[in-house]
């Protein structure tokens, strides 16, 4: 044998050797080689390459824009929440103006600064932020919430809103629980089938809070040209609704006798005078007065006198 073929065996040994040793390894072994032949820095340095894609996709907006966007988020999802909650019977205005007043106030201080409005507000085409406001805005003014109130006002320190409700406004809500007093004790000693047929008791015993309360809703709708608060519009609505068709109740049943006799009387009247004219009244015969120049009238179209002499001889 020479050097050759000694070369040639111990090389064929040596490659069997390493292919043995290849299927001896396990999977997590081959993956680790694998994975560190790809990636020399090892599993670390891929998760820390990962982290660090993350933050500088939102490297582009400061600090300061971040804690609005956090802050506008907290305060109009309450705001959200409050309107629905709140939706029937309609409290919204008066329930939800510490949310609505908040989340304003941060927009607007959103707005001031140059580059939030540029990373937040105008860097796409939908500008959600915006959009939100506008709702939220749209909907606070279409129910007239601002007429609700004399003065709404939020403190820098600590962002406590402190709102005051109008004079006219406070005192339809007394009137409206006077109303629901009246109605709520009235209700435990009336009979179920009188309500149906519109005898109840609680007609006459509430008529006075009834009317003061319709009053009222009158004087605030002449005062604001009728751009009423919608939380004064649906305590009316339903007061008015349980009144006619709940309880089967009308506040002019008390008026209505007095309103037919005077209906009655002004129909009479004129029969009443032409009957007393005929039976108290003088004839009084007319006298037909000549005119002169109609006592001979003349005979337009007859012959004169000379014309009847000649056709008298002719006859003769």
């Amino acid at each position: 044998m020479n050097i050759r073929t000694c070369i040639l065996l111990v090389t064929v040994i040596m490659l069997c050797d390493k292919f043995q040793w290849s299927e001896t390894l396990d999977n997590s072994e081959l993956e680790d080689s694998l994975w560190n032949f790809v990636n020399p820095n090892g599993v670390e340095g891929s998760l820390s390459y990962t982290e660090d894609i993350s933050n500088s996709s939102s490297s582009g907006i400061v600090q300061t824009c971040k804690a609005f966007l956090e802050h506008f988020a907290k305060e109009s999802s309450l705001f959200t929440r409050c309107l629905v909650e709140n939706a029937r019977p309609f409290r919204f205005c008066e329930t939800c103006v510490t949310y609505y007043e908040r989340a304003s106030t941060v927009y607007t201080d959103l707005t001031t600064d140059a580059n939030c409005v540029k990373e937040l507000l105008t860097a796409d085409r939908v500008q959600v932020l915006t959009l939100v406001y506008q709702n939220m805005n749209n909907v606070w003014t279409t129910a007239y919430c601002p007429q609700c109130f004399a003065s709404v006002t939020e403190e820098s320190v600590n962002a406590t809103v402190n709102s005051t409700l109008a004079e006219s406004t406070l005192e339809f809500f007394d009137l409206f629980n006077n109303m629901t007093h009246c109605m709520n004790n009235t209700m435990q000693d009336i009979d179920p089938e009188s309500i149906k047929h519109g005898n109840s008791s609680f007609c006459v015993k509430c008529q006075t809070q009834y009317r003061s309360l319709n009053d009222k809703y009158t004087a605030i709708m002449d005062e604001t040209k009728s751009q009423i608060c919608m939380d004064v519009v649906d305590m009316m609505n339903y007061t008015r609704l349980m009144w006619s068709e709940g309880y089967h109740c009308s506040h002019r049943n008390g008026e209505l006798a007095p309103v037919l006799v005077i209906t009655g009387v002004i129909c009479a009247l004129p029969v009443i005078f032409y009957v007393c004219n005929r039976l108290t009244g003088q004839v009084n015969e007319r006298t037909i007065v000549v005119q002169k120049r109609l006592k001979h009238p003349k005979s337009y179209g007859s012959m004169s006198n000379s014309q009847q002499t000649l056709l008298n001889s002719q006859r003769t």
